[in-house]
């Protein structure tokens, strides 16, 4: 932890490794500013370590599990919703996955949002394969989230996803969903796709970077 103004150093928070109160790697959204705790994950992706701004231990619980035709896994905690109910995303990697957004809380899921487009093999022996990596951001007591195939920025509340704002792609939309060849190819020969990265929100701005193949960012 650090001074925000001055960015002096304050204090460690917890401590790294695979003991029961220690943690592998703080969340990508690692500070819930309803609880004013700092969240962190365990040796595994479902053990949630939770910590108070003073550095000590709180607890440690796993995410609820989700069981689909074709994977099955733990939620992850994408974004806070409140104190006590976390958003997930659930990837469509492999066409057959109903579920897209869970709200849930750390004993069970309160509900969920699904995915739309679905597919099957067309007895071809094509395989396809889904890659959204959603961008969650929140702003005030509000949690938004972005797709890299949806141009369309969403609210999420505990009764439905509210479409907010259009970045729109034109024809340079990143694909649902690409062939393992077309997947392979994006990786040596790839294709020029907008893409909105490390979304984030104040007052009265939207900011983010902006990704494609003759503006690569971090790599991409």
């Amino acid at each position: 932890m650090f001074d925000r103004k001055s960015g002096k150093y304050i204090r460690e928070v917890g401590e790294r490794g695979i003991g029961p109160e220690e943690y592998a790697r703080p969340l990508d959204c690692f500070f819930n500013s309803f609880d004013n705790k700092i969240y962190a994950y365990g040796s595994m992706r479902s053990s949630v370590k939770k910590y108070n701004l003073e550095g000590n231990f709180i607890e440690s619980f796993v995410t609820p599990g989700y069981n689909e035709t074709s994977v099955n896994g733990y939620l992850p905690i994408d974004a806070f919703l409140d104190s006590v109910s976390y958003i997930g995303y659930i990837e469509n990697s492999t066409g057959e996955v109903s579920k897209r957004v869970v709200i849930f809380s750390k004993d069970k899921e309160i509900v969920n949002f699904p995915h739309y487009e679905k597919w099957t093999s067309d007895g071809s022996g094509n395989q396809y394969i889904s890659i959204e990596e959603p961008v969650f951001f929140s702003w005030g007591n509000e949690v938004s989230f972005k797709e890299r195939s949806n141009d369309t920025i969403f609210k999420v509340t505990k009764n439905k996803l509210i479409p907010r704002l259009v970045l729109y792609s034109g024809n340079l939309r990143c694909p649902y969903k690409l062939s393992r060849e077309e997947a392979v190819e994006q990786l040596t020969k790839p294709k020029d796709y907008f893409e909105a990265l490390n979304i984030f929100e104040s007052s009265g701005y939207l900011f983010f970077d902006v990704a494609s193949k003759n503006n690569p960012i971090e790599g991409k």
